[in-house]
């Protein structure tokens, strides 16, 4: 099979992983519209969600952390789990300004709280962050196997273990590392959600660097840049030119 250079320095793509932050691509608030449970933190939860809703950010963080206090420890299921939305929704509001006090947090979240996948979402990311692949992997692929009815976690749990492979992928070098296992993430994230065109940038990347497979990486590119995504257009433009460029010189030469 035919195979090109990907036309920017972009090769397994790099886009952000997925995390519960309502101002990255796809995600939506944490908790939205969810209690916060009975707990002696319940109210102090709710007035954060508020804030967050309002984007005063900082003063959220302020909230939670006094809520953190006021349920530690927790003295019910009901606080428990309260406790845990807590430090899961700190631990989003810490993303961007630390990757590594937003793990703590999402890390106290998944142990009050197992049962609750979006702590382990975020932890992912998190660690992706961070540059720790390998427990990345592991703590997204046991969310998956865990299971969840929310279509929307299901995805992005996908598409971040599929991601994960993605950056350790370029560390290691792809015949180093399982990139079939990281490709199929992509694929049952497509079919999760059908619509989100990175997915499709993310397997074009797999087709034409793993598979060698540049036909196929086209039209994967195609479709990322039939939903939007400007970087595969550019691609697929680039493609195109130089499959173009084949088969006129193989006019040519008949």
């Amino acid at each position: 099979m035919v195979t090109f250079n990907l036309a920017s320095p972009r090769r397994i793509a790099a886009f952000a992983a997925f995390v519960f932050v309502s101002h990255l691509p796809l995600a939506s608030p944490m908790f939205a519209g969810t209690p916060a449970g009975n707990g002696r933190c319940s109210a102090q939860i709710d007035e954060a969600q508020v804030l967050i809703k309002a984007g005063k950010n900082e003063e959220a963080r302020e909230v939670l952390t006094l809520a953190i206090q006021a349920c530690t420890p927790p003295k019910s299921v009901d606080e428990k789990k309260s406790l845990a939305v807590a430090h899961t929704k700190l631990g989003v509001l810490l993303y961007d300004q630390s990757a590594a006090q937003s793990l703590f947090h999402s890390r106290k979240a998944m142990d009050l709280d197992p049962d609750n996948v979006r702590s382990s979402l975020n932890a992912g990311a998190a660690l992706i962050k961070l540059g720790q692949y390998k427990e990345a992997i592991s703590i997204l692929e046991a969310a998956i196997k865990h299971g969840t009815e929310d279509t929307d976690v299901g995805f992005k749990l996908e598409y971040n273990a599929g991601f994960a492979f993605t950056r350790l992928c370029v560390e290691v070098g792809v015949a180093n590392c399982d990139a079939v296992r990281g490709e199929q993430h992509f694929l049952r994230a497509s079919e999760v959600n059908p619509g989100i065109a990175d997915t499709y940038f993310q397997l074009a990347a797999f087709a034409n660097d793993f598979h060698r497979d540049s036909r196929r990486a086209m039209q994967l590119f195609k479709k990322s840049c039939d939903l939007g995504e400007e970087a595969g257009c550019f691609q697929y433009n680039a493609f195109k030119a130089q499959f173009d460029a084949l088969e006129q010189r193989k006019q040519k030469n008949h």
